[in-house]
């Protein structure tokens, strides 16, 4: 593993290289970035010799993400998309980038081993004020009747409702732009099927973890794969004004591919985070494709496979006196893997449990449970 690990460290910790997000000032920038990436890493790998089946993978994924790139540029968008749906047929057939929730290296669930859980415990948050609507509603996707109101978002296809949802409500706030107190609404959500998604939240020391623990060659070179695209789609571009985003292409061509392959959604770490080490879970972000319903508001068919909680405003939490809440000591799920957990970046960063979000998380979950009847998890 000592090659592996001098691929993407030096004597300064992380190779810049190996640095996600990364960020980019224009758009235009993003196609040589992402080749870039892929050279460097190419580069290291022969470097520090690794084995050729791991090169020849990577040399590969750098003539398929330049092809699906120049196709989509050139206006052939849909020779673009099949190139990224062989992958996700590919994907599909292994265990390591395709997964149950349960199963899910990007959540916690998989680490008690042989339970059967009712339900997967998330969060959903509004911005602004909520006071005159339905509190249920507030947290469902968009509703079908108003799909002019959808954005384009990094997993998304265009017109089409997706359910965004975050480990925690700090994921939440990061991911509204940290919205004021007053404005910010939080609510848990709890699905109640094990939904099959395409895991997309391979960085370097999960990486490095998996290639100790497979025993395999094949899924040895999955989870290798499933590092490159994780980072392929983490790249950030701090350019106002664009209509078209460039970095989003081949994310929203892997939400469509998945969409079309009955996959139910994606799991990715949150691109607002300073680094990918502040992103494992407390910055998990799940969104779920929604299927399309004539004649309704929302997915019937989807709402049946959640509870949804009450969104409770996080001024109003902030002015609760906390020791009268009783909060359950029983861990989230993102604790249910032993490690520290911090968010900040690595010249100021705070263990999570010390803020006042980890609280809102366990009154959220709290109130939620006990609207159903639920016992603690």
């Amino acid at each position: 593993m000592d090659k592996w690990r001098k691929v993407f460290y030096d004597d300064e910790g992380t190779k810049l290289n190996y640095k996600f997000p990364k960020k980019l000032r224009k758009d235009s920038e993003y196609f040589a970035a992402v080749l870039q990436f892929m050279d460097t890493l190419i580069k290291d790998l022969s470097d520090n010799g690794i084995e050729k089946a791991f090169i020849e993978i990577a040399m590969e994924y750098r003539e398929l993400i330049k092809d699906v790139l120049t196709n989509y540029y050139s206006g052939d968008i849909v020779l673009a998309y099949t190139m990224i749906e062989r992958l996700i047929k590919e994907y599909k057939r292994n265990g390591i980038i395709f997964s149950k929730l349960s199963k899910s290296y990007s959540f916690n669930y998989y680490v008690i081993e042989n339970r059967k859980w009712d339900h997967f415990l998330f969060y959903r948050a509004r911005v602004g004020d909520i006071s005159n609507e339905n509190k249920e509603d507030v947290l469902k996707h968009t509703p079908f009747d108003k799909i002019s109101k959808i954005g384009s978002n990094r997993f998304s296809i265009p017109g089409q409702p997706c359910l965004y949802l975050g480990s925690t409500s700090y994921d939440c706030w990061i991911e509204m732009g940290r919205p004021d107190d007053r404005e910010f609404n939080v609510g848990c959500i709890l699905l109640k099927k094990d939904y099959e998604i395409i895991n997309l939240s391979t960085d370097i020391w999960v990486f490095l973890e998996a290639m100790k623990r497979l025993k395999e060659q094949a899924d040895k070179e999955m989870i290798f794969k499933s590092y490159l695209l994780s980072q392929i789609t983490s790249f950030c571009i701090d350019e106002d004004n664009r209509n078209f985003k460039s970095e989003y292409v081949i994310s929203q061509l892997i939400s469509l591919a998945c969409k079309s392959n009955t996959i139910n959604g994606i799991s990715y770490i949150s691109k607002r985070v300073s680094t990918n080490e502040f992103g494992h879970n407390i910055c998990m972000n799940l969104a779920l494709f929604i299927p399309y319903e004539q004649g309704v508001k929302y997915s019937k068919s989807m709402i049946s496979e959640m509870k949804i909680g009450t969104p409770i405003n996080y001024a109003y939490f902030n002015k609760l006196k906390r020791a009268s809440l009783n909060l359950s000591f029983e861990p989230l799920p993102y604790e249910l893997k032993q490690g520290a957990i911090a968010i900040g970046d690595f010249e100021n960063q705070i263990p999570y449990r010390e803020t006042d979000f980890y609280d809102y998380d366990k009154y959220l979950r709290q109130i939620t449970l006990k609207k159903y009847g639920i016992e603690d998890l």
